[in-house]
């Protein structure tokens, strides 16, 4: 049986990812490129095939930026050292929507992110 616990930050429910393996996609930022891995419970780090640096969890919705979007790949970056990740449909319509959206500049973004932060 999946445990799911409350997300106050997101007010949703999410899948405890502690109660059982659970595949997601992983982001290069150096790369840029994304991996969907199955991943144990016991295994924390996932490393790039190609040159070996540390990936982030994004979630299995994650859709990644054109290669060569410099903006889009900023705020992605952002985001992960944010800790948002892309676990439900409606992370993904709020990060779209309330962050991540096309009109804010980059430092909008940051400052958007370090209000919710708080």
């Amino acid at each position: 049986m999946v445990d799911k616990i409350w997300n106050h930050n997101h007010q949703n429910w999410e899948i405890d990812t502690k109660s059982y393996p659970y595949r997601s996609k992983w982001v290069c930022f150096k790369c840029r490129k994304t991996m969907l891995k199955v991943i144990e419970q016991s295994q924390k780090n996932v490393h790039c095939p190609i040159c070996k640096s540390s990936c982030s969890d994004l979630g299995y919705l994650f859709e990644s930026p054109s290669r060569t979007n410099d903006k889009k790949w900023k705020v992605v970056e952002l985001l992960s050292q944010y800790n948002y990740r892309y676990n439900s449909k409606s992370a993904v319509v709020y990060i779209k929507n309330f962050i991540a959206n096309d009109r804010f500049s980059i430092s909008q973004i940051e400052e958007i992110l370090k209000l919710k932060r708080h």
